[in-house]
């Protein structure tokens, strides 16, 4: 005979069925994040080189934050050569990070050398320039090449990249003594000399990172005109001009589908402000000139300072297409053509850029690696353009164009 109270032989009293049933619940959910962070961790390539705010340089990628300089020593005879880009270095158009032309040179050169990339995809030369004072420096590399992408490099010096909702540091260029001048990103002058990186954390949660990430974009479809600093008014006006902080995306994308079908007459005037077209406007327009005196400047303070830390430098041009199906609107190469605006007519040249920036290393004297003749000549004859820009609108390389680049930057290295 069974008391009172005491449940049947073989079952389970309700509490604890309920405790057990909480257990499962907890194992099902720890199990659930484990396969989750698992499957973030294979889109490893996203979350790697999308970028996040970074309190110094304005964004940065979490590759860029998990750069330690001074994790290995260097050893006797080991040559490291440090490359410096932006999203074409990044990540962006390949699958995998390891399709990368720094990361098949390092594959290319043997175990003596050792090749590191610092970048971030809406960087400018002003953001690598502080990137390496940052960290590029104390990696004490042998040679540091400085990549240039015409699309957008030169207006990223002189905007926000197109991030109205992301602030960044910048720099002008003083009137009066002609010397570099460093801002904040609320415009308030700030020294030259930057501080330590804020301490990398190790304990890394991708999926958090990926659901950041989501958030974060659904804001700015929400509010895509949200300034990351409300108070602009010490911020020099140059710098609020960039594309999505004047025009919506779809009119700005549209914009650029004129030129790529080469409309005679355009119904925006890309000599007035600072976008994608800068670098390739042959005319010497107050705003285009100013955008090239300031690299200059960012340039002439680069290879200051990588010189003075006894590194060899070298500037080079990245063969991006403006029209990724037009292999004659790569950087040097032979499209041309006078468009009318509401504003008055102005020259494209995809040459522009080339000659400006050779130019440029010319009278700094910078080593100056110009791979572009080679590269139009080696996707013009083997019908290559496909196959580099996969995409449409996508001028970012792939993997069959970084291998190019590769082998184009270790024949130079070779050489010299």
């Amino acid at each position: 005979m069974l008391r009172r109270g005491v449940p049947p032989p073989g079952t389970m009293s309700k509490t604890r069925r309920i405790s057990f049933l909480v257990v499962i619940v907890l194992f099902n959910l720890v199990v659930l994040f484990f396969a989750l962070e698992i499957a973030a961790r294979l889109r490893n390539r996203f979350v790697m080189w999308r970028p996040f705010t970074d309190p110094t340089l304005g964004w940065s990628t979490k590759e860029y934050r998990r750069f330690n300089p001074a994790a290995r020593p260097k050893r006797p005879g080991e040559r490291r050569i440090l490359v410096i880009g932006d999203s074409n270095l990044a990540g962006a158009g390949v699958r995998y990070l390891e399709h990368r032309f720094p990361v098949f040179l390092d594959e290319k050169t043997g175990p003596d050398t050792d090749v590191q990339i610092i970048a971030s995809a809406g960087w400018g030369t002003d953001q690598e320039l502080l990137a390496y004072m940052q960290k590029g420096k104390a990696w004490d590399p042998d040679i540091v090449v400085l990549t240039f992408a015409s699309f957008n490099d030169l207006s990223n010096n002189v905007s926000h990249g197109n991030r109205p909702w992301t602030s960044k540091p910048y720099f002008t260029i003083d009137p009066s003594t002609d010397a570099l001048r460093r801002h904040a990103a609320d415009g308030t002058p700030v020294p030259f000399e930057i501080g330590l990186p804020v301490p990398y954390q190790r304990l890394e949660i991708f999926l958090l990172d990926l659901m950041r990430h989501g958030r974060t974009v659904r804001e700015r479809e929400e509010n895509p005109y949200r300034f990351a600093i409300e108070d602009r008014s010490r911020v020099d006006e140059r710098y609020q001009m960039f594309g999505l902080s004047t025009i919506p995306k779809k009119q700005f994308m549209a914009n650029v589908g004129e030129l790529r079908r080469v409309e005679p007459e355009l119904s925006w005037s890309p000599q007035k402000g600072i976008n994608v077209v800068s670098a390739f406007i042959h005319d010497d327009f107050d705003l285009n000139t100013y955008q090239w005196r300031l690299l200059e400047h960012i340039l002439a303070e680069f290879r200051r300072r990588v010189e003075a830390n006894g590194s060899r430098f070298i500037v080079m041009l990245l063969p991006v297409p403006f029209d990724p199906a037009n292999p004659q609107t790569i950087t040097g190469g032979s499209f041309e053509f006078e468009f009318k605006t509401p504003d008055g007519p102005f020259t494209f040249r995809a040459a522009e850029p080339r000659e400006r920036l050779g130019a440029i290393c010319a009278r700094l004297d910078i080593e100056w690696f110009d791979p572009t003749p080679q590269f139009i000549d080696i996707v013009v004859s083997k019908d290559m353009t496909d196959a580099c820009w996969p995409f449409p609108d996508d001028t970012h390389f792939s993997k069959v164009a970084h291998e190019m680049l590769a082998d184009q930057l270790k024949a130079y290295l070779d050489e010299e």
